[in-house]
């Protein structure tokens, strides 16, 4: 079996072979074109060829946080995008190559991001999980398999004015400021720091028609928003949010039924929440929906030792005291400030 990076002229063979699988939006090859123009790094994608056929793949960036030193990631600002290949032989063959690499070039760390357990002889991160909802042929039938209290509060913002719509794809980029800001604003609350437009721009011109666009508004007033990434019959939403101060009416519950009836009527699948934490408020908010929870396992193996070890992990670092005043300063922030510096910030904090 050969272990090489994979050359840009063959891209096409890349996609075309991660489409066999359940693969996700982030495991298309050119991801990495969106990561190297919005943050330091470079890109490692390696094939594994048997016979001159195409087994395996595994995309990795190399990234530089001020907190956890430098590593190399699969992949950064991404879910699960780890390995995927036809047996186990050639996983074990591009994990060994990739521990090769990241120990050759001094790496300090070494990162993959699965949601399966593919490597139970390795310790993980297990903090935290996906959540996955098959989607039915139609809208209706999935309104009937919805829980009897998530319909009452989808039916409380409609009663409230509240309006769900999908921006047109010829009007994407133009709406992108008005999602930008409610998505930031979300995220101060959080006390988290949030992406530019020009990191938007990057993936809206590097998959167009991938990209969706979708609000909550009440009288003209788009109060919520969430960004839709759709490859492989899976639609993803990375990013939602919705203002504070109308959160009494139930605006995230009608932003989600919105996204899932857009989903069914254009044929997606799968719809993807994303990650969250065990047993947290967004956990158990995206479980009412009928999702299935799906574990995720970060082998993130440290390389500054004798012996591989997991490296602190990400959970571990967002419970420091540091890290949490830092956070309540930037919640308090003026709305100019985080919008300016926070994809700055974001630049090195790029392995979470």
């Amino acid at each position: 079996m050969q272990i090489i990076e994979h050359r840009e002229e063959k891209r096409q063979e890349w996609d075309d072979f991660v489409k066999q699988f359940s693969s996700c939006f982030y495991h298309q090859f050119a991801w990495q074109y969106v990561l190297r123009e919005n943050i330091k790094g470079t890109p490692c994608y390696l094939s594994a060829y048997e016979n001159g056929v195409l087994k395996g793949v595994l995309p990795l960036f190399a990234v530089r946080g001020i907190f956890q030193g430098k590593g190399l990631v699969s992949l950064p600002l991404a879910d699960e995008v780890g390995i995927i290949a036809e047996d186990e032989r050639t996983a074990y063959a591009l994990l060994e190559k990739a521990l090769q690499i990241a120990k050759g070039a001094g790496f300090d760390f070494l990162e993959i991001r699965q949601n399966s357990d593919i490597f139970p002889h390795l310790p993980s991160a297990k903090s935290r999980a996906t959540f996955y909802l098959k989607l039915p042929s139609s809208a209706d039938i999935l309104w009937r398999t919805i829980r009897s209290e998530k319909r009452k509060k989808i039916k409380k913002a409609w009663r409230s004015g509240l309006h769900f719509w999908a921006v047109p794809p010829s009007l994407v980029y133009q709406w992108l400021p008005v999602f930008l800001r409610i998505a930031t604003l979300h995220r101060r609350n959080l006390g988290s720091p949030f992406w530019g437009a020009s990191f938007l721009n990057s993936i809206l011109r590097h998959f167009p028609g991938q990209l969706h666009l979708f609000f909550v508004e009440k009288e003209n007033k788009q109060i919520g928003c969430a960004l839709g990434l759709s490859f492989n019959g899976r639609l993803t939403v990375p990013v939602e949010g919705c203002l504070r101060e109308y959160f009494s009416l139930a605006p995230n519950n009608l932003l989600y039924w919105g996204i899932l009836e857009f989903a069914c009527r254009n044929g997606f699948t799968l719809f993807d929440f994303g990650r969250s934490r065990w047993n947290s408020g967004p956990f158990h908010f995206k479980r009412e929906w009928g999702a299935d929870v799906v574990p995720l396992y970060y082998y993130k193996l440290s390389l500054k030792e004798k012996h591989i070890n997991l490296a602190i992990g990400t959970d571990e670092l967002r419970s420091s005291a540091l890290i949490k005043q830092i956070s309540e300063v930037w919640r308090r922030s003026p709305y100019l400030i985080v919008k300016t510096i926070g994809p700055f910030l974001l630049r090195y904090i790029i392995t979470v």
